[in-house]
């Protein structure tokens, strides 16, 4: 857990020396945020960065919204199990691989197959996609209260207008 307190402090500092538009700010870190939902643990921070790259996001802030998910749901394996349910359950299957939730590792997930993963995918939509759109107007307007912070005080390292 300290070491993802380290490596968001270190994307931080390298956040507040970026030049990026609140909405990039926001928008990265939604993306960041809701890949870390997905029951893809390998591919993750790889698919986070090209999700940033295609949007035109903030990079930075979207690895930042990756890790504070780990940061804030440490036990990763009690998210992908929680996920899984949620997405057992709205499939409605009536027949369903038996799950241990102290395995819940990338290679146990690729054994047990598509229905495992079918579900945990919708799961981690489910939960995703609203933590991401919520998280969204508080980062937006965390990013121009800094943004304007700087400015007040005459920052030489000033920051992009405000859009």
């Amino acid at each position: 857990m300290l070491l993802n307190i380290e490596k968001i402090k270190r994307l931080w500092d390298k956040l507040l020396h970026q030049e990026a538009t609140p909405h990039q700010i926001a928008l990265g870190f939604c993306l960041g945020l809701f890949v870390s939902f997905l029951p893809i643990p390998p591919f993750q921070t790889i698919t986070a960065l090209l999700l940033a790259f295609l949007c035109r996001s903030n990079k930075v802030a979207c690895l930042i919204g990756l890790h504070v998910h780990l940061f804030l749901f440490p036990v990763v394996p009690f998210v992908f199990l929680v996920e899984y349910k949620i997405g057992y359950r709205i499939l409605d299957w009536h027949h369903h691989p038996h799950v241990d939730p102290t395995r819940m590792t990338i290679m146990y997930i690729l054994q047990k197959g598509w229905p495992l993963l079918k579900a945990m995918l919708l799961g981690s939509c489910i939960l995703g996609i609203p933590s991401s759109v919520l998280s969204y107007p508080l980062v937006r307007r965390a990013a121009v209260h800094w943004q304007e912070s700087r400015r007040k005080v005459g920052n030489p390292d000033s920051t992009p207008p405000i859009t």
